[in-house]
């Protein structure tokens, strides 16, 4: 069964002017001296400034979010990562499902100057969600494929949260919170890399 759980009002409005503000210092600070430009796209949404972990986003994920989802989902959970993207005019965001570091995924609107409906497949429906500022969406990231169609506003800035259910896997293998990816610490990647071998070689039970 999915867990799909819609919170409004989830983030304060004035938390949410202050993490929005941390990120976009954030953001000017990595493109400086070309930050006019506010374009630092990823390979999910291009026209956007994306960035993994930041600051802000890893506190509110581990000291506001957290406990929120594991009420609505009754699991104990640990912190995965963080994401930070701020979105402009015409972006897109395709059909897709996060990866395995996601047993669950927050999607929380931080800032935006339009309607920008986020779509999830439950259950073979398609299901539109319209979120004002503060609210979060939780829902299986790791299985539940979502996607928007283009923005017509300006800017619309969101945190994304995920966590997972195992100590093992928390914070992605990294050493500390806020730190950036590193595949080579990431338990997930190794798991994958020893199903790939052990398919390769016959052994279905190691």
């Amino acid at each position: 069964m999915n867990d799909f759980h819609i919170i409004k009002g989830a983030v304060s409005e004035q938390t949410c002017k202050v993490i929005a503000k941390a990120f976009r210092i954030t953001r000017d600070g990595v493109l400086f001296p070309h930050h006019d430009n506010k374009v630092r796209g990823d390979d999910i949404v291009e026209n956007s400034f994306s960035w993994y972990s930041p600051i802000s986003f890893e506190a509110l994920a581990d000291q506001v979010v957290k406990d929120i989802v594991e009420k609505m989902t009754g699991d104990k959970l640990y912190n995965s990562y963080s994401y930070g993207r701020s979105s402009y005019h015409g972006a897109v965001l395709p059909r897709h499902r996060d990866r395995a570091a996601s047993d669950y995924a927050v999607s929380c609107l931080v800032d935006t100057d339009c309607t920008w409906p986020l779509y999830f497949k439950i259950d073979g429906e398609e299901v539109e969600i319209r979120q004002e500022i503060g609210d979060m969406v939780i829902y299986n990231g790791n299985i539940i494929e979502h996607w928007r169609e283009p923005f017509e506003g300006t800017e619309q800035l969101s945190a994304f949260m995920f966590y997972v259910k195992d100590k093992m896997r928390e914070f992605e293998g990294r050493p500390l919170q806020g730190m950036p990816y590193n595949p080579q610490w990431d338990p997930n990647t190794i798991q994958h890399t020893l199903e790939n071998l052990r398919a390769a070689h016959g052994v279905t039970n190691p």
